[in-house]
């Protein structure tokens, strides 16, 4: 795909966000409504653009011209009213841009894990506070994506914190949104065996492909199926219910 392309796309899913500003701020009244050195679209290219360097550091290499250039504190003041759901529509515009996608065998294959990313340390924040033994605590949160892993782009993402309790919860979210392609085939390794996850696909036409625990391993959902110590392709069928009046079913095809 031609570079000149795909940046084209990207700037022209940018500045349909910045069109309708109002929908992606913390105040639509008054936030980017006056004239500033960091309008929205300008604000939006110098985040994404951002390495990992100095704050003071990024400003002077994008902003060339002195007169131009804003201070620290004017980016974070502006930064603060821009809501991250401008970032999620930007992205959903741009892979939603191009029709050209490669699939397998009709289907798009996603991958849904979890990664941590550190940012800049806050001792208020405990959600996103994290400490080794006795080294000194950082800040961390936990990014959740689903990966289309022929096409090597993000379909959706889910910003969790450093805890990462909300995995599967995370994903089931990003189900029930459906921002990726329909025909779509979704795997996820052992920490999404979840019965509640699976019920989840199931309601919404999902197709999917979990990792699980070993026959063996206590907790594993096939510990206590009764299934034979050799190669299967068996239809299981689980009743769910948390009381008798209200019962979920759930049949799950167990390959190995």
């Amino acid at each position: 795909m031609i570079p000149d392309k795909i940046l084209n796309v990207f700037n022209r899913s940018i500045k349909m966000v910045c069109s309708n500003i109002a929908c992606y701020c913390n105040d639509p009244v008054s936030d980017f409504t006056r004239k500033r050195k960091l309008p929205a679209e300008t604000l939006i290219h110098f985040i994404v653009q951002m390495q990992s360097k100095s704050l003071n550091s990024e400003l002077c290499e994008y902003f060339t011209d002195l007169d131009s250039l804003p201070t620290a504190s004017a980016l974070c003041q502006q930064r603060d009213k821009l809501d991250i759901s401008a970032f999620q529509r930007i992205m959903h515009l741009f892979v939603n841009a191009f029709d050209d996608y490669k699939t397998w065998k009709g289907y798009h294959v996603l991958a849904c894990d979890g990664s941590d990313v550190n940012i800049a340390y806050d001792e208020k924040d405990e959600d996103t506070k994290r400490q080794n033994g006795n080294n000194k605590p950082f800040s961390q949160l936990h990014i959740n994506g689903l990966y289309d892993c022929i096409n090597h782009v993000f379909w959706d993402t889910s910003i969790d914190t450093a805890t990462k309790t909300r995995e599967c919860a995370a994903l089931m979210k990003m189900i029930m949104r459906h921002d990726y392609p329909v025909n779509s085939i979704i795997t996820a390794d052992r920490g999404y065996e979840k019965y509640n996850l699976m019920a989840c696909c199931i309601e919404n036409n999902q197709k999917f492909v979990f990792r699980i625990k070993d026959i063996n391993v206590f907790g594993s959902i096939l510990s206590n199926l009764n299934l034979p110590h050799e190669e299967f392709d068996l239809d299981v069928t689980k009743i769910l219910t948390r009381k008798q009046m209200k019962r979920r079913i759930i049949k799950i095809n167990l390959p190995l």
